[in-house]
């Protein structure tokens, strides 16, 4: 009876429900990560799972992000607002805020937060994510920006809040900072941190039209990873790959060429998978795969 014992109770879903969520399939998508974790319940009992030694950096990380939600006890007033399941993914972005590129072309980011109180705890989420911009912009200046301005738009009746560049950015090898634009957004019980408009809107769009066959198994964590995005992510970035490798020492012809092997590697697959699931008395882990 090892998942649903009091001891690991808060990391493994009930067998009999869904879990972890689906991660929404946007186009793009290189990978995601999705998982079911009782927040509120581990933080209680997080001496039981961390190891001795890593209970100061525990302490210390929940200090900073106490410092983002001033008043704000995280046990107390925070993880009670926020659900039990969470997505984290990554997908292809394009740069339509800028005029031009970043050196280093990141793909976008967003993280998928169930809400327990969905309107106390998307009022909290709110305020953490007003107080994490504003510290940035203090650091505009070092990372060679300019400030946002905190803007909003209405989405498919969906307000976004996001960071606004006073005058577009210009140029061919920008910094990597400006990859980055932060949006966030509220979807019924799902709020959205995301690291660029588009993301955000592409991401209200899946998330308000749900596939019509919803996943009936249990699954407590669950990693995918799409080849062909992943392929791209890599090719949008091939001339810096290849300087890197010339830098390192090697001839030009040859980092092309490694570039290329790379590149045909990822592409002879499609999809990596990896899950976990619990049920009465088991735990199952799950890897699959699909090539071309």
């Amino acid at each position: 009876m090892l998942p649903r014992s009091k001891a690991v109770r808060p990391t493994f879903s009930n067998p009999n429900e869904p879990g972890a969520p689906q991660i929404p399939e946007i186009d793009g998508l290189i990978g995601g990560i999705a998982w079911y974790r009782e927040l509120d319940r581990w933080y209680r009992q997080r001496e039981s799972y961390l190891q001795p030694e890593a209970l100061p950096g525990f302490d210390q990380f929940e200090t900073n992000i106490g410092n983002l939600l001033p008043g704000r006890d995280i046990g107390e007033d925070v993880l009670p607002l926020i659900g039990d399941r969470m997505t984290l993914l990554a997908a292809l972005q394009t740069f339509d805020h800028l005029d031009g590129e970043p050196g280093l072309k990141l793909p976008g980011f967003a993280i998928i937060l169930e809400l327990a109180d969905p309107k106390e705890g998307a009022d909290t989420l709110r305020l953490f994510f007003q107080t994490f911009t504003a510290i940035l912009n203090f650091q505009a200046g070092e990372q060679g920006r300019e400030p946002w301005v905190m803007d909003s738009e209405t989405y498919a009746d969906t307000q976004i809040a996001f960071g606004r560049y006073l005058s577009t950015p210009e140029g061919d090898s920008l910094p990597i900072v400006f990859n980055f634009q932060p949006a966030s957004a509220q979807v019924g019980d799902q709020f959205l941190f995301c690291s660029s408009v588009d993301l955000c809107r592409t991401l209200i769009d899946a998330l308000k039209s749900p596939p019509t066959e919803t996943r009936t198994a249990n699954r407590n964590f669950d990693l995918a990873v799409h080849a062909a995005p992943l392929a791209d992510a890599f090719e949008m970035n091939r001339g810096l790959l290849e300087a890197r490798a010339i830098q390192d020492g090697t001839a030009p012809e040859r980092a092309s060429e490694d570039v290329n092997a790379l590149l045909e590697l990822i592409r002879t697959m499609q999809a990596l998978e990896m899950t976990t699931s619990a049920g009465e008395g088991t735990f199952e882990l799950r890897l699959q795969g699909s090539w071309k």
